[in-house]
């Protein structure tokens, strides 16, 4: 989306087909996550339950570490660039 975006800033004229297909991969994406979300509240305390403790701090760090290389703000950028082509196409995000 973001070389869609940064096309169509740049004058080129195919940019948004290429912008909606990214966006409908990524709304795509995300509904399977939620989707998956709901899945797992019954599956992850089983699978806690199933881990050792040695096996849970593992997890915690490697979560934390990749956090970490999330940039921050990333989440917020997207939804305000989202929202603001939605307005330009007059359509709702």
């Amino acid at each position: 989306m973001r070389n869609a975006l940064a096309a169509e800033s740049s004058g080129v004229t195919r940019a948004l087909p290429a912008f909606e297909s990214a966006a409908e991969d990524y709304h795509s994406r995300l509904r399977g996550h939620l989707l998956k979300v709901k899945e797992d509240r019954a599956e992850f305390p089983l699978v806690d339950a199933l881990l050792t403790p040695d096996t849970r701090s593992t997890l915690s760090l490697a979560t934390e570490r990749a956090d970490s290389v999330r940039p921050e703000g990333l989440h917020e950028r997207i939804t305000a660039q989202a929202e603001a082509l939605a307005q330009r196409l007059h359509a709702s995000a």
